[in-house]
């Protein structure tokens, strides 16, 4: 048994050895990975918006096949009466470019366009996504 990041996606993995657990011959064997999930976390700070704000992004509950019980994803101090998304992964990776940064490794997700609601008037930070 042994644990590492044995395919580079920023999450630990078991590896579990199985001697002669294969019928390939004599040799063989199987090797059986599992990967560790940690806790749900953002994976790299937000930047300024137009107006100055820091957006945050935020949860609620646990994600998990077994549970059905919601997994939300939202994020706070959106710039009002906008259209957006919220964009998320399932691993670490810091990647920068064009000004900002995406803290997810490939599979990503992203939900549909949302209107951020908020106060009507003036622009400020009091929308949300969720």
């Amino acid at each position: 048994m042994a644990a590492g990041n044995v395919n580079g996606d920023g999450l630990s993995e078991w590896l579990i050895a199985a001697p002669m657990a294969a019928d390939a011959g004599v040799e063989s064997g199987t090797v059986y990975a599992h990967s560790i999930v940690r806790d749900v976390r953002t994976c790299c700070e937000s930047t300024p918006n137009s107006l100055g704000c820091l957006p945050t992004v935020l949860w609620s509950g646990m994600p998990s096949v077994a549970n059905a019980q919601p997994f939300t994803i939202g994020a706070t101090q959106v710039i009002n009466q906008k259209s957006g998304f919220l964009f998320y992964g399932f691993a670490p990776q810091l990647v920068l470019g064009l000004g900002s940064s995406r803290g997810v490794v490939a599979p990503t997700r992203r939900t549909p366009n949302q209107l951020s609601g908020g106060n009507a008037q003036p622009g400020d930070c009091s929308g949300a996504f969720d």
